[in-house]
Parts: structure tokens; C-alpha cells; sequence
């Protein structure tokens, strides 16, 4: 382990306990971005971000106007997003400062669950509470919205926008091309969607299960292949080439090859 960090021991005086419900990283590791959620009923800010270096040093904080959830960096770290519980999708420059905050229809009545930068930092993406994923430009400018069959649990997003992927509570996967059409819809109603990751291409997609499965697809929504590993997938990622699929479950980290178990 080289380092840890305490966002707790960093908070105010009386913010305590504070958990971390947003995490990214940049292309080269550098440049790392947390998104801390206060305690309700705390006298500050309930969603603070911070970005540090490998030391870590905290080169910024900024604070937005509800919890964190879910956080995004571009590869160049010049693009930082988060989703909060006010019903904003927020995007930042690399200094920190908000370039601007996208409010869902429903205001605070419509959280935003997730939010995700491609690596390019030309699209931000993001699904809410209500059922809606959200494409956008770097200027805000909503490309599309898309309709899903349940509560938005995880977004993921190609490089350049060519493959953009939604995950349900209500066990679906969408994939959609650049232009928001859907290339497949893939149901799974006995289960949930919890989590979702892509390549930088856009040709394989790995999404994990509430009921312990992580499944692989290619860019037209084929299975490629389902591994069961036990307990549900909170997390998964996909590497740049697409050859490596990572994946955890409960205390658990799983390698596994792109090719399948």
C-alpha cells in the first residue's frame, strides 16, 4: 500500500462521519478524485470533491449543494464530473472551479444516482433516481435522454461517445451509439444491474449483477460470455485494449481475461 487518505481527519470540526461515494482516477494516475458525502444535519456543505496527486496532495476542494454520488475524470484530468442527490450533474475544470451544473427536470426530486466523463472528456453521462439517462456535451448541451425500465444504477462511456452502456435496478442493460439509438436492450428482470465498465473503443462491455454475475458483451450487445462470482458485483472496469476485466464482490477483486473466465 503506498498511501491512504482520511476524508474524515480533512473535514471540519464536528463533520464526522464522512464517506467516500465517488472515485476516479486519470489515464497516467497522477491526478485522483474523491467525492465525500457529510453526515446529514452537518453545518457544512453535504458534497464535497476533492482532487489530489499520487502523494496525495490536495491540489483543490470544492463543495456542491448536495451528496456526492458517483464522480468521473477524464484521462487528461482537465474534465471532472459528479452526480449529486440535488438533481445536478456537476462539471468542473481541472482547477476546480464549476463550469456548470445540468438540473434534471425534477430538480431535487429526480437524484442524480451517477455521473461519468469518456476518458476524451468530450460527453458526460449520467442516469437518475426516475429512471433517465442523461447524454451530454462539454458545454451542457443535452444530446439525448433516454427512458430506462427502473432506477439508474451505473453509466459507463467510450472514449469518443461511440458506445455509452446503462445498467438498471430492474436487471436491464442498454447500449446505445453516439447518436442515442439503442443498439440492444439486454433483460435480466430477475436481478439488478449494479455495475458497469467499457473500453476505450467501445467493443466490449462488462456489466456485474446483483445476484454475483459479471457479463461480457461486445459493441453490438452479443454475450460474449457470464462468470457467477458469488456475492453481488459492486464494482467492475474494463481496460483500454478490452483484454482485462476487473470486478469485485464483497472483500473480493477478480482478474479476469476479456476472453472469459
Amino acid at each position: 500500500m503506498t498511501w491512504t487518505f482520511d476524508g474524515a481527519a480533512d473535514a471540519p470540526e464536528g463533520v464526522s462521519p464522512r464517506s467516500v461515494t465517488g472515485l476516479a482516477i486519470d489515464f497516467d494516475g497522477n491526478r485522483i478524485l474523491a467525492g465525500f458525502t457529510d453526515d446529514p444535519g452537518t453545518g457544512t456543505e453535504a458534497g464535497i470533491l476533492y482532487l489530489m496527486d499520487d502523494r496525495p496532495f490536495t491540489l483543490w476542494t470544492t463543495s456542491i449543494g448536495g451528496p456526492v454520488n458517483g464522480a468521473g475524470l477524464s484521462d487528461d484530468a482537465s474534465r471532472a464530473v459528479s452526480g449529486s442527490a440535488d438533481g445536478n450533474i456537476y462539471s468542473l475544470n481541472m482547477d476546480g472551479v464549476v463550469r456548470w451544473k445540468f438540473e434534471t427536470p425534477g430538480g431535487a426530486s429526480q437524484p442524480v444516482n451517477v455521473a461519468a466523463v469518456s476518458p476524451d472528456g468530450s460527453r458526460t453521462v449520467a442516469g437518475t433516481q426516475t429512471s433517465q439517462f442523461i447524454l451530454l456535451t462539454p458545454e451542457a448541451t443535452k444530446i439525448w435522454t433516454l427512458d430506462t425500465d427502473g432506477p439508474v444504477n451505473d453509466v459507463a462511456v467510450s472514449t469518443s461517445g461511440n458506445r455509452s452502456a446503462v445498467g438498471t435496478a430492474a436487471g436491464s442493460v442498454y447500449l446505445l451509439n453516439d447518436q442515442g439509438v439503442v443498439i440492444k436492450q439486454i433483460s435480466h428482470p430477475e436481478t439488478s444491474i449494479l455495475a458497469m465498465g467499457i473500453n476505450a473503443s467501445g467493443s466490449k462491455l462488462a456489466a456485474g449483477t446483483a445476484d454475483g454475475r459479471v457479463f461480457a458483451f461486445n459493441s453490438s450487445g452479443i454475450m460474449a460470455w457470464e462468470v457467477f462470482l458469488g456475492g453481488s458485483v459492486t464494482s467492475v472496469a474494463v481496460n483500454s485494449a478490452g483484454n482485462r476485466i476487473i470486478a469485485s464482490s464483497g472483500n473480493t477483486v477478480y482478474l479476469l481475461t476479456g476472453d472469459g473466465p
